[in-house]
């Protein structure tokens, strides 16, 4: 019997949405940070950082921390590749979140 996801991984709306099919043994979730993203703020700082792909005019980068790769999305969205499970995707949100949780826009 698996337990109750914590209330952070709630906030996020994190789901278990499929294997990874680049390693069968993680999987891939979705989650949401609750709020649009400041893109170009964070696109210029990945850009500094390198070894990321961006696209200002979609409002989308792509990332890795630790073995997982991230994909932020301008509206909020998150998608995690290679996790173990929910709780090591809400630890890479932190993670994000740390890093660019400045840039998430207030909600109207």
């Amino acid at each position: 019997m698996t337990s109750a996801p914590t209330p952070a991984v709630k906030d996020y709306g994190i789901r278990i949405v499929k294997p990874c099919v680049d390693d069968p043994n993680y999987f891939t979730a979705h989650a949401s940070l609750g709020s649009e993203l400041d893109m170009d703020v964070i696109c210029d700082k990945l850009e500094e950082e390198g070894n990321t792909r961006i696209s200002r005019s979609l409002g989308v980068a792509k990332f890795k921390i630790e073995n997982s790769e991230i994909t932020l999305y301008r509206n909020g969205r998150v998608d995690i590749r290679k996790i173990r499970d929910e709780e090591h995707a809400l630890e890479i949100i932190e993670q994000v979140m740390e890093r660019f949780g400045e840039y998430v826009k207030a909600a109207i």
